[in-house]
């Protein structure tokens, strides 16, 4: 079910976002590990949690203490099909940069988050019924952009489990 207005999903090109950076930012940024957590959406106390108790949240969300876990990715990340890098860092599950202070990892953090939003960057899909679109989280962002209040916005997804990022 499709919302007359509103809905749409923007994409961020993650390979394009990499490739535009200087050499130099390239280079100081291969080889980090960033922190991910999903945490700030998903644990019990996260956000969307919150939302859900408020009834605000038409998606049912499965909240866990699992979502407290930190893991360690690769910054930049080679895709194992393509052999390209692509930026792999988001604003919702990125926490910090390991090795770095609080201080350090914002910058550089809140640097890329804004490269990876650039409209030359986005693709916006606008859904139709019975359309199904495919994407590949290793080198793309998503997100729901809203817009659609006082309207029904069904939607099924399937998540293919895929390989841990290697570090390069």
């Amino acid at each position: 079910m499709i919302p007359p207005i509103g809905g749409d999903t923007l994409f961020s090109d993650n390979y394009r976002a990499y490739e535009s950076l200087s050499p130099a930012f390239r280079d100081m940024i291969n080889g980090l590990k960033a922190t991910h957590s999903a945490a700030f959406a998903y644990s019990p106390k996260g956000v969307l949690a919150k939302q859900e108790k408020s009834k605000t949240r038409t998606m049912k969300i499965l909240y866990s203490e699992e979502a407290d876990k930190i893991q360690l990715h690769p910054l930049v990340r080679t895709h194992p099909g393509s052999g390209r890098k692509a930026i792999y860092v988001n604003p919702v599950y990125t926490t910090g940069i390991g090795g770095m202070s609080k201080e350090e990892s914002f910058v550089i953090l809140s640097f890329l988050f804004q490269i990876l939003a650039k409209e030359e960057f986005i693709y916006r899909h606008h859904w139709q019924e019975n359309m199904l679109l495919m994407w590949d989280n290793r080198c793309c962002n998503h997100l729901e952009e809203g817009g659609y209040d006082g309207h029904r916005r069904l939607m099924h997804r399937t998540t293919v489990l895929g390989e841990e990022p290697k570090h390069n």
